[in-house]
């Protein structure tokens, strides 16, 4: 076997690495930490949260992510308008 056929072996990543996988949009999708950081809460916060089913996400590669868009129609379908707005 050739070996400049062979590929080049990945990097194993260390842990407690917060990378994001290969093929993610950085600028569409956030972790939970990110997220926590966003709306001031902390990440075992979001986690309740994502397990009760009360906020939108996605799981890929075993990661909890949230998509910024889906986030935002979420967060303005729950703004609650006071009295004197509705008049």
């Amino acid at each position: 076997m050739n070996p400049s056929a062979v590929p080049p072996k990945r990097a194993k990543r260390k842990k407690g690495d917060k990378r994001k996988p290969r093929g993610i949009d950085g600028e569409r999708f956030m972790g939970v930490e990110e997220l926590a950081r966003y709306i001031g809460t902390t990440p075992k916060s979001i986690r309740e949260q994502v397990g009760r089913g009360a906020i939108p996400y996605s799981k890929l590669f075993g990661r909890i992510l949230f998509d910024k868009m889906v986030l935002r129609e979420f967060f303005e379908s729950k703004v609650v308008k006071a009295i004197a707005d509705c008049k």
